[in-house]
């Protein structure tokens, strides 16, 4: 029985001998030893080593039959390293490239999902999830009967809620550090483009707080014209919700808000 240190000797010279045919290979004029090493650690899942193989044969397979494939499994090998904005690009050209491929919509599809893993944490810039939401779309309108639609569709839906939950904080930060004119503002635009939000009635309270408080803190000579827009708040509120559990509150808000509107007329006429 072989000995572990001996066995360790062994893997080594192995790995050695392998590194140096690797290293071999892409200095190599070779095409074919190229190509048959780049399939083979695809194969293996090897994908840190065949990329740069396949780096190098896609220009020398340009226009042939195998240079298509070729070019599929370069995009690949980026997807499954994790870079995912490069696994876009190639997919997007091969897509491009060879719309009458059989690998074309998988392409388009794999483009699109690249772009679903950029998509980042939800505190994060969401440039990246937007794109993903376009191009799920684009694929959805280019290969309406495809299989991958309703999946598709799925990814948009969590994508889209993504980015309403992202606006709506924006909106409450604005809120949370107490810039009650760039909260309605921004609660107001929340709703405008997400109308159907199932948070809408604590939103809609939260635009009444921001009008309230905005009157509050404003100049003097604002004042009474910003309670009075206060007083429409709640008015539009207690209609729309008349059994909301937020009613008392708006209650309170709008007597306070009156309060406030008599005091500073009574001071206006001493």
């Amino acid at each position: 029985m072989l000995s572990k240190k001996l066995l360790y000797i062994i893997a080594l010279a192995i790995l050695v001998t392998s590194c140096s045919s690797y290293q071999k290979a892409l200095r190599s004029d070779d095409v074919g030893m190229k190509y048959k090493m780049a399939e083979g650690f695809y194969k293996k899942g090897d994908y840190q080593r065949a990329a740069p193989l396949y780096d190098a044969l896609v220009p020398l397979y340009k226009g042939t039959a195998e240079g298509e494939m070729i070019y599929f499994k370069y995009a690949d090998c980026y997807y499954h390293l994790g870079d995912y904005m490069l696994s876009a690009y190639h997919f997007k050209y091969f897509a491009e490239s060879f719309p009458l491929s059989s690998k074309s919509e998988e392409a388009f599809y794999m483009y699109a999902y690249s772009l679903y893993q950029e998509s980042p944490a939800i505190d994060l810039d969401q440039s990246s999830t937007k794109k993903a939401v376009d191009a799920f779309q684009l694929f959805i309108d280019k290969y309406p009967s495809s299989k991958r639609v309703e999946q598709c569709n799925k990814l948009i839906d969590e994508l889209n809620a993504k980015l309403e939950q992202k606006q709506l904080n924006n909106a409450m930060l604005y809120f949370n550090i107490m810039d009650y004119k760039s909260a309605t503002w921004a609660l107001k635009q929340y709703l405008t483009d997400y109308p159907n939000s199932s948070q809408r009635e604590e939103i809609e309270f939260n635009i009444v707080q921001s009008a309230f408080f905005l009157a509050k803190n404003s100049v003097e000579r604002k004042r009474e014209e910003r309670y009075l827009n206060t007083l429409q708040y709640c008015t539009d509120f207690k209609d729309k919700y008349p059994k909301s559990k937020f009613t008392k509150a708006v209650e309170v808000i709008n007597n306070q808000s009156n309060i406030n509107i008599q005091k500073l007329k009574a001071k206006l006429h001493d």
